[in-house]
């Protein structure tokens, strides 16, 4: 059986500063968040250790969503029951609250595992993943070097362990998810902006769904092979990668337009990462590991 990226379950939580008058911001305890108010069902907000607010008037919140499924997009209902949608109501409440958002906020998102998904995958999606986690952090535009050498609650790829490490959550790739069955991707930066939102929830459901229907041949024979390249030179390598003719494992329309939106932060990245942190800090890895 064929997963389709449609198919695939997912959520985001989104950290932000929200002014203290905003009316839809109803901020509980760590995973203990409360209904937003006037906001979809399930969408909650908690309380996140992780941020201080520096902003006069603000407070920090952790915007967490319900489990999402579904690419439809209907700006005229949008309490509709559509992934995308869901996105497009909360980035618009963000944006209209006058949210801000800093190197201190994260966007985080967890994809369902689909059926059939077994240690072998894990291993393989954290293989695929250091491939091309280079495209993903370019979504981060200027914020880039921030979010890389800040490594407290998000270490990249050079600095795990081991591929697979279930003793952590604070890795771009977390498979620590608790009674969640999910991977977490958690090296974005925090955003309202729907084009950005939307281009890293489908291309983290691709790399899960490219994963998910590879053989057991094609799961036993991925070699992690990191590659130091421009993040503009590395986002097209994920577009070749995934979203050709032959390879595109979420054929839903707009998809081409979003990626634009992922080429100019990418482009962003490389002009504020003028000394390739990301690409020395692989290079020193592959020479310790005789890569």
């Amino acid at each position: 059986m064929t997963i389709k990226g449609s198919e695939v379950t997912f959520g985001v939580e989104i950290e932000a500063y929200v002014p203290r008058s905003a009316e839809y911001f109803n901020v509980g305890r760590y995973h203990m968040g409360y209904q937003l108010s006037n906001s979809p069902r399930g969408w909650n907000g908690q309380a996140d250790g992780s941020l201080s607010s520096s902003y006069v008037g603000y407070k920090p919140v952790e915007v967490v969503s319900p489990v999402l499924k579904g690419f439809g997009y209907d700006e005229s209902n949008p309490h509709a029951d559509q992934g995308l949608s869901h996105l497009a109501y909360m980035s618009q409440i963000l944006e209209d609250s006058n949210a801000k958002f800093d190197h201190t906020t994260g966007l985080h998102i967890h994809i369902g595992k689909p059926q059939g998904w077994t240690s072998q995958h894990d291993l393989a999606l954290a293989k695929v993943f250091r491939q091309h986690e280079q495209a993903f952090l370019a979504l981060n535009g200027k914020y880039v070097v921030r979010r890389l050498m800040t490594d407290a609650y998000c270490k990249a790829s050079p600095k795990w362990a081991n591929l697979v490490e279930t003793g952590t959550r604070y890795r771009t790739l977390n498979f620590k998810t608790g009674s969640k069955d999910t991977v977490e991707f958690r090296l974005f930066q925090g955003t309202a902006d729907l084009e950005t939102l939307v281009t890293a929830v489908q291309m983290c459901v691709a790399v899960v769904v490219k994963v998910a229907n590879m053989t057991n041949q094609e799961l036993g024979t991925l070699v992690p092979y990191p590659q130091v390249r421009s993040y503009q030179t590395a986002v097209y390598q994920f577009i070749r990668s995934f979203f050709t003719n032959k390879t595109k494992v979420v054929p839903e329309a707009r998809f081409k337009e979003y990626m634009q939106t992922a080429l100019g932060l990418a482009q962003v990245a490389d002009n504020t990462d003028t000394q390739q942190v990301y690409g020395s800090a692989v290079t020193v890895m592959r020479l310790q590991r005789g890569i």
